[in-house]
């Protein structure tokens, strides 16, 4: 085999520069980009038309755009020769994820009582949604019933505002919050945090939320003596499918073959998606109900329901692949283009993440109004008339149950096993492609004035599954068994 040449020392300076200059360009370039992006589409297409007529400062206003693309076309070339050359050591071709150990130590002196170790990626509690949300009220559930419970980051430092933030949002979720707060302990085990050690007593029951968690808990548990080789794993989606074909892909579906858990599935859906797959065999299985709370999500009344212009909600997500956001931007324009529909009669709304507004025909305009406030979200969905919500994935989410239980035509997509037709009169299913949610877009408009069928639909029609109560319940249970086998 031929031993390529070590970088001369000259090649090695170049690389540093270019790289010191790649990083100012991009600085440069973000500034650019974010200006650009916090432009009204009108001024935005003004700007393109100005660009193309001469030098000035709308040219220099691009230069910083234009100097990156040329320095990452340079630098490229460089990386590639340094990444290639060289001599690598093998560890860097582990998964820092998973190939590290979390610092935990059994102390049988700080409590004889089982607590439940909770592993979460983050700990922010500034914004909790969808399966973040439910990890942790299964902890509050669990602290209710007199458990302590340890909520664990894994991979971001927990910052110093955390624990202040978690106390309001404890107190949205209970009355007196105070005797629960004094069961529940945030822990930071990620690297940035210092690894410091977490006492844990030999009786403890952990649970895994991510995938990577959950290898991680296998191996804490195999390398100490605890007197349970058995954790919870909490599977909220079938997340080898967030990745490419890949070792992330493998590394993730590794997780559930592991053989010392108790699976838990978010949703009935779910469920069937893993047993068809044959990830379940005769594993010990939970399911439970998703966290709709019907308190907040209901239809307004039908005499409230009527508006001069439909109002339509997309749940764009541009950076969140699943949530195929250029499909929902294509089947709008479809739709707009068949149906000849104007901004005199429809407005379009996007929300979930903040990303610049975009033009359709006919003056039409999708307004991005980013994320919404948890307190003012569920007013916002009943002034609305239509939700478009995908997901390219066995579980249904989170934002397409609560638009149907806010008296929204909800369009979403089937996959597999998954029909929420089967849920609520409210949704429109359909298959996942711009044609399909066009034409799903056509039947929305349709039943828009239905009122009554609208409020009808508001009450889901969840299979039966457990409630975060009854769950934890269960696995308090399943904690005073002598032992636990898969």
């Amino acid at each position: 085999m031929r031993q390529e040449a070590p970088l001369s020392e000259k090649a090695r300076i170049r690389i540093h520069l270019g790289l010191r200059d790649l990083r100012a360009a991009i600085k440069t370039a973000i500034a650019a980009w974010e200006a650009h992006e916090s432009l009204d589409p009108r001024e935005r297409a003004r700007l393109a038309k100005l660009s193309r007529r001469g030098p000035g400062a709308h040219r220099r206003w691009t230069a910083g755009v234009s100097q990156a693309q040329r320095l990452l076309g340079h630098c490229a070339h460089w990386v590639r020769a340094h990444t290639y050359q060289r001599a690598r050591v093998s560890g860097e071709f582990r998964d820092e994820r998973t190939s590290r150990d979390i610092a935990v130590t059994i102390n049988e002196g700080a409590s004889r009582q089982t607590a439940y170790n909770i592993l979460l990626p983050h700990l922010e509690f500034g914004s909790v949604f969808g399966g973040a949300a439910t990890a942790i009220k299964l902890g509050v559930e669990l602290a209710r019933r007199g458990r302590r419970v340890r909520l664990i980051g894994t991979d971001s430092a927990l910052s110093p505002g955390q624990n202040g933030a978690f106390d309001g949002y404890l107190a949205r979720l209970c009355a007196d919050p105070r005797d629960l707060r004094d069961r529940i302990e945030l822990c930071d085990a990620s690297t940035q945090g210092g690894q410091k050690d977490i006492y844990v007593g030999s009786q403890d029951v952990f649970v895994a939320t991510a995938w990577w968690t959950a290898l991680l808990v296998d191996r804490c548990l195999r390398s100490r003596p605890f007197s349970r080789q058995q954790f919870i794993y909490l599977i909220q989606d079938f997340e080898p499918g967030f990745y490419p074909w890949s070792v992330e892909y493998a590394l993730a579906e590794s997780s559930y073959r592991l053989p010392g858990y108790h699976a838990v599935f978010n949703t009935t859906f779910l469920e069937s998606h893993f047993r068809e797959g044959g990830y379940v065999g005769n594993r010990e299985t939970s399911v439970i109900r998703p966290e709709v709370d019907f308190q907040r999500f209901f239809p307004p009344e039908p005499a409230k329901m009527s508006r001069k212009r439909t109002r339509i909600l997309l749940y764009g997500r541009p950076s969140v692949s699943r949530n195929l956001f250029p499909f929902i931007v294509a089947s709008v324009d479809e739709w707009i283009r068949t149906s000849g529909v104007t901004s005199k009669e429809v407005e379009i709304l996007s929300a979930g993440e903040r990303h610049g507004d975009i033009l359709c025909p006919n003056g039409i305009s999708i307004r991005s109004v980013g994320l919404v406030d948890y307190s003012a979200y569920p007013d916002f969905l009943r002034e609305c008339d239509i939700g478009v919500s995908l997901m390219l994935s066995p579980h249904p989410s989170y934002p397409p149950l609560e638009m149907a239980a806010s008296g929204m035509v909800t369009i979403t997509n089937s996959y597999g096993t998954k029909n929420l037709a089967e849920v609520s009169s409210n949704f429109v299913v359909c298959e996942p492609d711009p044609g399909s949610i066009a034409k799903a877009l056509e039947e929305s408009v349709r039943r828009v004035p239905r009122h009554s069928d609208r409020v009808q639909g508001g009450r889901l029609k969840i299979p039966p599954s457990l409630t975060l109560g009854e769950l934890a319940d269960r696995l308090v249970t399943i904690a005073r068994r002598p032992e636990a086998h898969s």
